[in-house]
């Protein structure tokens, strides 16, 4: 990371700037960082999974394929014009950055975007940016440096890294909204090509070929990489197949199941051999219509026989009363992702509940979502779900990480968090406009003022991670969790 500071300073000390150099997790903006707390006052909750752009739950009958996404952040700010165009903007006229600020705005009489918004502010630190990264594209491509490669491999690490010298919240942000745009860009063209899109994230694509076939998926995946490469915005975007799924349940990225025919190549093929390849064959022209009604008298006959006798019995005995209504939830929610029975899913679900007494599951505990934890053995950014424990574990080497960052990077969270509730705008109840000043009691228009973040939400994050804290043993997280909960309830 430190190759990539150093390498950041020279360019901009070229420019012209001044650096913003800092070994806190703030920059040193000449003591303007300590006044202005929106670099760290976003309000993103810990129980909502803030990666995730795109996410269709669904149950597909044909191959499905996920893809991994290398090289995003690096893709986004190289193809930066190319995104801006795509709204109806420019790069060279997206903010006024640049431009020196009139007399009037050092004074305070006037309010410009380039002195008080931060993404306008780091504009021109984006294009230097910018330009480093496409020559370091430049000198991959043709000389294979492997200097470059490290700068660009490293990137996504530094710019979500407190660590970092020149880290600058508001730099990190702009790169974020600027891969999120790539993505939904990627996902829409992939759309536009004959795919479906199940799961879209910055670092993960699932879609639907349409294919029921596995080579015909297989040749439909090739084509549609090679249609990408060939679009100037994803030609440099590194797009790996990693599963590939004959038939998917999907409900989210936690929550999903699949089939995956393994393919068997063999040299000789016998005449004995050839109903069954026949058999096989009318098998995948299986009528969808035929399908759908199989899978209407499956849920109904089947799997809602067994359900019955197993959730009677539950039902019986007290100490697994709750167990029974948890299994009905879980078992109709997978069902459901299955638009095309939803009639015999709901009926499936009442009759149930009539067995229960229409009482259903105790609501489910939230859970906390963490984005770009890095492994401390191969520095490669996870996304981890901090209730399941299996999760703890990176992606890449498989090694577990580090229990310690873990819990710091939850505390920070839930700091930001609660910056961000002490620091909302009040908005009128009734036209919806924004206070303006600390002492009206009432808007214009007589209605009262009312917080825009509800404190149960504040509550409702800081108690999830305080279970988990007290599970996992996080002394960090669960000593904040306890801190913010008792102050709610004075």
């Amino acid at each position: 990371m430190f190759g990539l500071d150093l390498f950041f300073a020279r360019n901009l000390q070229k420019a012209g700037h001044v650096l913003w150099a800092s070994p806190s997790s703030r920059p040193d903006l000449g003591g303007k960082e300590l006044d202005d707390l929106r670099l760290t006052s976003d309000w993103k909750p810990l129980t909502q999974d803030e990666t995730v752009l795109l996410n269709n739950p669904s149950f597909c009958g044909s191959v499905c394929v996920e893809f991994e996404l290398e090289a995003v952040a690096v893709t986004a700010l190289v193809q930066r014009g190319r995104l801006l165009e795509a709204e109806g903007a420019d790069d060279a006229v997206a903010f006024d950055s640049t431009a020196a600020l009139p007399l009037d705005a050092y004074s305070g009489l006037r309010n410009t975007i380039s002195a008080f918004d931060e993404g306008a502010a780091v504009d021109a630190a984006l294009k230097i940016l910018k330009q480093m990264l496409t020559d370091c594209v430049r000198d991959i491509a043709q000389g294979a440096n492997k200097r470059a490669d490290e700068v660009v491999m490293s990137l996504s690490r530094w710019l979500h890294s407190p660590n970092s010298l020149l880290f600058d919240p508001a730099i990190t942000r702009s790169v974020s909204i600027l891969e999120r745009k790539l993505v939904l860009l990627l996902a829409a063209e992939c759309e536009r090509l004959g795919a479906k899109i199940i799961h879209a994230t910055p670092t993960k694509l699932v879609l639907d070929t349409g294919k029921r076939d596995q080579e015909q998926g297989s040749a439909f995946t090739e084509l549609l990489l090679q249609s990408l490469r060939q679009n100037p915005l994803f030609a440099a975007l590194h797009m790996t197949p990693l599963h590939t799924w004959t038939t998917l349940l999907w409900y989210d990225g936690y929550n999903n199941t699949g089939v995956c025919e393994k393919t068997v190549e063999c040299s000789t093929v016998d005449s004995e051999t050839s109903a069954g390849s026949q058999t096989k064959a009318e098998t995948r022209d299986f009528n969808a219509e035929a399908a759908v009604t199989f899978r209407h008298d499956l849920v109904k006959q089947h799997i809602g026989h067994r359900l019955f006798r197993v959730v009677s019995k539950l039902a019986c005995q007290r100490l697994t009363y709750y167990a029974a209504a948890s299994l009905v939830k879980v078992i109709c929610t997978a069902l459901s992702c299955d638009s095309a029975v939803e009639d015999s899913v709901d009926g499936l679900r009442e009759n149930l509940h009539r067995i229960l007494d229409s009482k259903e599951a105790p609501a489910t505990r939230d859970t906390v979502y963490l984005s770009n934890v890095f492994c401390s053995n191969c520095s490669i950014a996870t996304n981890i779900d901090v209730g399941d424990e299996l999760s703890w574990t990176c992606k890449e080497c498989a090694q577990p990480l580090v229990k310690s960052v873990i819990d710091e990077t939850i505390a920070e969270r839930l700091n930001t968090l609660m910056t961000a509730y002490l620091l909302q705008d009040h908005v009128c109840s009734k036209c919806k406009s924004i206070r303006r000043d600390n002492i009206s009691k009432y808007c214009d228009c007589s209605g009262n003022f009312v917080n825009t973040i509800d404190a149960t939400d504040l509550v409702r994050d800081a108690k999830a991670v305080g279970e988990i804290g007290e599970k996992f043993g996080l002394p960090l997280s669960a000593e904040m969790s306890r801190w913010i909960c008792a102050g709610a309830e004075l």
